[in-house]
């Protein structure tokens, strides 16, 4: 919800308006699991698409 907020540019300050005790640490958490799990998500479109017939 926080991300959502007009002030939250980066991970640290959405981390910050939520209360996060360390901020800049947990932004950069979940900076960091958002791209893998992006990465992921990339790596297994692409595994599909290669798999499917017709393509």
């Amino acid at each position: 919800m926080a991300w959502a907020h007009p002030y939250a540019d980066t991970w640290t300050e959405a981390a910050r308006l939520a209360g996060a005790a360390d901020p800049e640490a947990f932004g950069e958490r979940v900076r960091r699991k958002l791209k893998r799990l992006g990465d992921r998500y990339t790596q297994r479109a692409a595994a599909v698409r290669k798999t499917e017939p017709g393509r």
